[in-house]
């Protein structure tokens, strides 16, 4: 987890094969397992850019502030 944002997907609303996120992001922030899954290690690189939470169409992103 990032010490100034969480970034969360919600697992049962995201569609797998949409990539959406994946392919949106311009700091890589997502990556592809199975399911699109964060990437814990880069997630204060994230620049509340929001494209990732207009685009999902599953509206299945959150980020959070911490601070």
């Amino acid at each position: 987890m990032g010490r100034f944002i969480r970034i969360t997907i919600d697992d049962s609303a995201c569609i797998a094969e949409c990539r959406i996120c994946v392919e949106t992001c311009p700091v890589e922030i997502f990556t592809e397992k199975d399911k699109p899954v964060v990437r814990e290690s880069e997630e204060d690189e994230c620049t509340l850019c929001e494209l990732c939470l207009q685009r999902c169409p599953a509206d299945a992103i959150r980020i959070e502030k911490l601070y």
